[in-house]
């Protein structure tokens, strides 16, 4: 499966309609809303919570360079290892793996996708 960085819509304008690329960050940003939004879908294991929160920390922050938390505080030491192993891999990268899992895992979300996706 291979995203491009630019998707087709349809945007209507009074009686005419016509077509507008949905760039890589609209298709982001409408995975994360579905994502946080959706209720009723496939439960999640905790594998797949870390990879979503890791691609997320990765488009709004960047590679990890925060200092490692204890390892008393496991939750946040799996969150941390799970964002750290991402390495350097681009926003771009980041925000198209997150639509991929996504895809993934609730083929649902395809519906709210562009109809040439």
């Amino acid at each position: 499966l291979t995203l491009a960085i630019y998707f087709t819509c349809f945007v209507r304008v009074g009686t005419s309609s016509f077509e507008r690329p949905m760039s890589l960050q609209e298709v982001f940003d409408k995975a994360v809303a579905y994502s946080q939004a959706a209720t009723g879908g496939p439960s999640l294991s905790n594998e797949q919570k870390l990879a979503f929160y890791a691609l997320f920390k990765q488009v709004s922050a960047g590679p990890n360079k925060t200092k490692a938390p204890s390892r008393f505080k496991v939750i946040q030491r799996a969150k941390w290892n799970a964002w750290k192993k991402l390495g350097q891999m681009s926003k771009e990268d980041a925000m198209r793996q997150y639509v991929r899992t996504l895809l993934k895992t609730d083929p649902r979300f395809k519906s709210k996708l562009p109809p040439n996706f």
